[in-house]
């Protein structure tokens, strides 16, 4: 099969097809010098990898999500291309029981963006914005760090549906582990994510989404959001 024809189907894909506007745009934008080929192939690379048969949460659509986001709130940032491309690199490799996603997934941002011409000042910030995603604390006063780890977390904030799906999909990334050490986890993760000061650092998305993000991660603790049935029916 030629190039041509593999890449006519994967950008048949209307998700996928959005994602390489969004990406080739964010490339110009970013002053990256690269040929359409190198771009291409690249991004065919970071889209398999969030294809992956076991991932259920941290996919295409997550990437779409944020991208959306990061778009519509694009008034409150100064550097949207280096944001939009931390976004499709910060959760690029996600291999289950790992603890090193984050500095492999910052790893591979660092090899693949030279490579399509992308000037060492964007590389080292978007790598550093990427590691900052392990505990989701800013690692210097930049805003748009700040924007961009607010972003990361929007999901927290969706309504009761929303909210209920995005708990089934992470649990079946991590159906392997039993359900009661599952919760144990999970709710320390929660918990030290709800004894902040607050979840948000963008003023305008703290206004918008702290409150609910509140509410939704208190009733997951308590057990309210999602129950054993709930997880049944995700084939767990």
């Amino acid at each position: 099969m030629s190039a041509d024809s593999i890449s006519s189907q994967l950008l048949h894909h209307p998700v996928i097809r959005k994602l390489y506007g969004t990406w080739r745009q964010s490339l110009y934008a970013a002053k990256a010098e690269c040929d359409h080929q190198t771009q291409y192939e690249v991004f065919a690379h970071l889209i398999s990898q969030y294809q992956q048969p076991h991932r259920h949460y941290h996919t295409i659509y997550h990437l779409a999500h944020l991208i959306t986001l990061a778009e519509r709130f694009a008034h409150l940032c100064q550097d949207l291309p280096s944001i939009i491309l931390t976004i499709f690199y910060h959760d690029s490799v996600y291999k289950r029981f790992s603890k090193k996603n984050e500095i492999e997934s910052a790893k591979q941002a660092a090899q693949a963006l030279p490579l399509l011409g992308v000037d060492t000042t964007h590389i080292e910030k978007i790598s550093q914005w990427i590691l900052a995603t392990e505990q989701h604390q800013p690692s210097s006063n930049s805003k748009d760090e700040q924007f961009f780890l607010d972003l990361d977390l929007a999901i927290l904030a969706t309504p009761e549906a929303l909210y209920r799906r995005y708990q089934q999909q992470v649990r079946m990334e991590h159906r392997y582990i039993p359900l009661w050490l599952y919760r144990r986890l999970r709710n320390k993760v929660l918990s030290r994510l709800i004894s902040r000061p607050t979840l948000y650092f963008t003023p305008t998305l703290q206004s918008r989404w702290e409150e609910q993000a509140r509410i939704n991660i208190r009733q997951e603790i308590l057990g309210e959001r999602a129950t054993t049935s709930d997880y049944k029916e995700c084939g767990i």
